[in-house]
């Protein structure tokens, strides 16, 4: 078998789990398969590629069991390399939102727009952060950036209108 007919094995096995909602049976084979990966002889030079996506695959099982925070905790080091998938991200702010680590989340968050200044789910998230903080004027200037990056974004003109009526609002 090759490597990409034993990935393609194990989604199929993941698969018939999932569709059997035996999550726990898959997140465990999962860890077990992740943990053996550094040690196999055959996955030695496995591209990262092929171990991110089992690592995602470990995310979304977790998240599905209600362990927030160790969906938390795998997902947080596939987002801080160079990760502009914004389908990972969008599946970051639920976690986070679920497992209320807003404010464990930020220092990650600016480490990544440091690093990462580029990626537009970055500048949103940051944004949001800083909305549900209380600090709206940080946030229009997120928003503003990702406005600047894709116009035409429907949520950017969304959480532009909001804050600038939230900064509105709240004047005396």
């Amino acid at each position: 078998l090759s490597e990409d007919g034993l990935l393609e094995w194990i989604k199929m096995v993941l698969q018939s789990l999932a569709e059997l909602e035996d999550y726990e049976h898959a997140r465990k084979f999962l860890k077990d398969l992740l943990a053996a990966i550094p040690n196999s002889d055959r996955f030695r030079n496995a591209a990262t590629d092929t171990y991110s996506q089992l690592r995602q695959m470990l995310v979304g099982f977790t998240f599905l069991l209600g362990q927030y925070n160790e969906a938390y905790d795998v997902i947080r080091s596939l987002i801080v390399g160079k990760n502009d998938s914004n389908a990972l991200w969008n599946v970051f702010a639920h976690i986070v939102h679920k497992a209320q680590h807003m404010r464990s989340s930020h220092p990650i968050m600016l480490r990544v727009f440091k690093a990462n200044p580029h990626i537009f789910a970055v500048l949103m998230f940051v944004g949001h952060f800083h909305l549900s903080a209380g600090a709206s004027r940080v946030a229009l200037r997120f928003y503003l950036e990702a406005y600047s990056r894709q116009p035409r974004e429907p949520l950017v003109s969304l959480c532009l209108a909001l804050t600038s009526l939230n900064l509105v609002m709240s004047r005396k």
